[in-house]
């Protein structure tokens, strides 16, 4: 059964859920009908009706494009509801839709997947529904896409605080990561790219907030990458730091960059992100993990997925013979191998893009290094990037 807080709930006091619904309660179920019904008003391969049966008294059905909410359908605790092609179709152009919380506007262009999941009175909710939408022509004015891709990357190579070992590849990993993102096709992804290398030597504790701060002006139709590799400390009550260069482990909160304030500046943000988290390298003192930056991510970023290079005390490793970082070289063959592309659509989904890097690195390493994804505030289908060409 799934329920909004209820796992959270049971963790913290030891006890059921008091929201929880009946063991035998059944959760809400998303149905796609077939037929001619919705002929002319909806893709070609898509149903004619969405049937959400909820045994439970539906509450709401969310909606999602390309993994970001964007209406919730408002119910009236009825056991059945129909989406018909009139209603999907008004969501696809933003037509207003009773009892729906988005506001009105057509998709962008460059829009792939449209999902639904439906919300009981008790908070269970069913598995996702996703439909593919067709790709627009990029080369015309409907089909160019309006948002843009903007990349920020920092890697710290050199610490003045001798209990953290100096590293040989973060500042190269940062350089070349960018590089490959602002050289990958996106004709039909993004309007454009914007790149940005954050000066090692900066003070990353004013300087990474400001950066995130001048992107509050984007839309939810761009997209950020932000990539970090240095070395992830803790303090004595182990909170989380990413060390800078003058860091130093006996005063950490004065030298070194706390992860809640880029946790905030994330929230503040409005596009889609994607944080490609390096931050557990071997022999620091004190180390933290790459699970304990997401923990403190996961907390506040709901539009935000986070990529670490590592489980738990797992190293990330780098050597020549990697090309660098393992997790970096990992993702760079990964943008540019149209192999990637699993399903054949065209787009190089998340869930693409982490199986390919996990493959790759675990290969790599033999298994000493292995990449997961923690995902906070996106449901179904997540398209990064354009997939590359053979």
């Amino acid at each position: 059964l799934q329920g909004a807080g209820l796992v959270a709930e049971v963790l913290a006091s030891g006890r059921p859920a008091s929201s929880a619904a009946p063991l035998d309660a059944l959760p809400p179920r998303l149905v796609a009908e077939t037929g001619a019904g919705g002929a002319g008003l909806l893709p070609d391969d898509w149903p004619q009706a969405v049937a959400v049966q909820a045994p439970g008294g539906l509450a709401a059905v969310e909606v999602f494009r390309d993994g970001v909410a964007v209406a919730r359908l408002a119910a009236g605790g009825d056991d059945s509801l129909r989406l018909e092609a009139a209603t999907l179709a008004g969501l696809l152009a933003g037509a207003p839709v009773a009892g729906s919380s988005r506001a009105s506007g057509p998709l962008p262009p460059e829009t792939r997947w449209l999902s639904f999941r439906a919300e009981d009175r008790a908070g269970l909710t069913s598995r996702v529904l996703s439909l593919a939408l067709p790709p627009a022509d990029p080369a015309t004015d409907a089909g160019a896409p309006v948002g843009r891709l903007h990349v920020l990357a920092v890697g710290i190579d050199r610490f003045d605080d001798p209990r953290l070992p100096d590293l040989s590849y973060a500042g190269h990993d940062a350089s070349r990561l960018a590089a490959a993102l602002a050289a990958a096709p996106q004709d039909g992804r993004y309007a454009g790219v914007t790149v940005e290398i954050i000066d090692p030597a900066a003070d990353l504790r004013s300087v990474l907030p400001s950066r995130l701060a001048a992107l509050q002006g984007l839309t939810p139709e761009d997209t950020v990458i932000l990539f970090i590799a240095t070395h992830g400390v803790l303090d004595p009550e182990a909170r989380f730091y990413l060390a800078q260069g003058s860091t130093r482990l006996d005063a950490l909160a004065a030298t070194a960059v706390d992860i809640g304030v880029i946790a905030t500046a994330l929230e503040r943000v409005p596009a889609r992100g994607f944080v490609f988290l390096d931050a557990c390298h071997s022999g620091a003192a004190a180390q933290g993990t790459n699970d304990a930056a997401l923990a403190g991510l996961k907390a506040r970023a709901s539009r935000w997925a986070v990529i670490a290079a590592s489980k738990g005390r797992q190293p990330s490793l780098e050597a020549a013979r990697l090309g660098g970082g393992a997790f970096t070289s990992g993702v760079i063959r990964a943008i540019t191998d149209p192999a990637t592309d699993r399903d054949g659509d065209g787009a190089l989904d998340l869930w693409e893009l982490h199986a390919a890097v996990k493959r790759d690195v675990v290969l790599a390493t033999g298994g000493r290094q292995t990449p997961w994804i923690a995902r906070s505030g996106f449901v179904g289908p997540v398209p990064l990037l354009q997939a590359a060409v053979p």
